[in-house]
């Protein structure tokens, strides 16, 4: 029973801290709309939201959206790297996307990291 109660409360935080964080989300939507097409993209993370209405000037939403999805999967590779994974160490989403030009790409893909930015994709 003890172990039943202890998976239902860590079931049930998670649950929580989820809802929290979807409706911070939507709340930063509704201030700043054109962050609208980040989160629908799969963007949920406030901070990352927060970070793309303060940082982005004149940058596309949706160029920083692939952007961020990058750093997100390699946080740990930049952490390794004695890199900041810290979002708001990097002033600008051409600082974040230097940065993850300069990580380069892990041992297990061929691919790199980001392709051509001529494409838009990463």
């Amino acid at each position: 029973m003890k172990h039943l109660l202890k998976n239902w409360h860590e079931y049930s935080s998670k649950s929580v801290s989820q809802i929290l964080e979807e409706g911070q989300a939507e709340n930063l939507i509704k201030k700043f709309p054109e962050l609208e097409l980040a989160y629908e993209e799969g963007i949920k993370n406030p901070q990352y939201l927060m970070w793309i209405a303060k940082r982005r000037g004149g940058e596309p939403v949706m160029d920083i959206v692939d952007i961020i999805r990058v750093f997100d999967k390699n946080k740990n590779r930049i952490k390794q790297k004695g890199l900041s994974p810290d979002i708001y160490s990097y002033k600008t989403p051409g600082s974040l996307r230097t940065m993850l030009e300069e990580l380069g790409d892990s041992k297990k893909k061929k691919q790199p990291i980001l392709v051509s930015l001529a494409h838009g994709w990463l």
